[in-house]
């Protein structure tokens, strides 16, 4: 946008029909062209809604270790996939049968998909707002819950929690005492009593196969790491929006269901994408001057100004 004035969009003194010009024809005159005009560009050429307009392009997680996204075709062939380091199958989430045999209750699309206070976007998914409830990391009765978010330090965690009810009470000892040898004339010093660090170790080494599990425990949901070493998780990087910089507001498109445009209910892994394309929109979205579809413009669905718009934002922020 170099060497654009802010008057060749924003026309002043002229009330606010004027103030931001929505035409098409104000941003197909530059855009329709730029193959030519600018070689160099990623961005495509662009017509028009619904004709005239390009496949959609969305951002996905091609390396979740090096935090490395791109832009991928919809209509891509292979198709394109996701790759946010993670193990979760929405179509197991929302099996009923499968949910009441795990003995949870079933599960809906808002009970993850928690909408920000606007109601345009979603809240970003946390361990302890969406998964904890159902995937608790329980080792010991008396110690439920180690702190998610990083492997670093578990084994020391584990190992102290056993090393201080070892000290505290003991620990379970064959029958009968052993004997202890040494050395004739050597003097005797006070050593760890037997079999207590044993115990610490192999309890230790119980729980870490408890909480590692790919049934129940870290692996289920998480990819191992074998270069960091056996109890390491590989690094997780889920966007939270897919089709930046376009703007879609939930709410104006409440009396939809979900799965008219995201099909979860059949998706098995977390590389499936469920990012609807341009097909799906034009089933209601039509060009500005449409008699039978939303009148649609440039504007409906792309913005300027919008920093925040970028595909990778910190948990717990919003997206407006």
């Amino acid at each position: 946008m170099q060497g654009t004035r802010c008057a060749q969009c924003h026309e002043e003194h002229r009330g606010l029909h004027s103030l931001v010009i929505r035409e098409n024809a104000l941003c197909v005159k530059c855009h329709r062209s730029l193959s030519v005009t600018a070689p160099k560009t990623a961005i495509r050429d662009v017509r028009g809604f619904p004709d005239g307009h390009p496949q959609f392009r969305v951002t996905l997680v091609s390396d979740a270790a090096k935090k490395s996204v791109e832009k991928v075709d919809l209509g891509a062939d292979p198709k394109p996939a996701d790759h946010p380091g993670l193990v979760f199958s929405h179509a197991a989430h929302l099996d009923v049968q499968k949910m009441r045999g795990t003995g949870h209750d079933p599960l809906d699309c808002a009970n993850c998909h928690v909408k920000e206070p606007s109601g345009q976007g979603f809240l970003a998914i946390t361990y302890e707002g969406q998964c904890q409830r159902c995937h608790a990391l329980k080792f010991d009765p008396e110690l439920p819950q180690i702190q998610h978010g990083s492997d670093d330090g578990i084994e020391k965690v584990v190992e102290g929690f056993y090393a201080a009810r070892a000290i505290e009470r003991g620990v379970p000892t064959p029958s009968g005492p052993e004997i202890e040898r040494r050395v004739p004339g050597a003097v005797a010093v006070p050593s760890e009593p037997p079999g207590r660090l044993a115990w610490v170790r192999q309890q230790t080494t119980g729980a870490l196969e408890v909480i590692y599990d790919k049934r129940r425990g870290c692996f289920q949901c998480h990819i191992s790491d074998p270069a960091r070493g056996q109890y390491r998780v590989a690094p997780v990087l889920m966007l939270t929006r897919f089709l930046a910089p376009a703007v879609f507001d939930h709410t104006k498109h409440a009396p939809i269901v979900c799965g008219d445009c995201h099909d979860a209910r059949h998706s098995q892994v977390s590389s499936n994408v469920l990012i609807p394309g341009r097909e799906n929109c034009v089933t209601c979205h039509g060009s500005e001057t449409s008699s039978f579809n939303v009148q649609s413009t440039c504007t409906t669905c792309h913005v300027f100004h919008r920093q925040e718009l970028g595909p990778i934002r910190q948990v717990n922020t919003v997206a407006k």
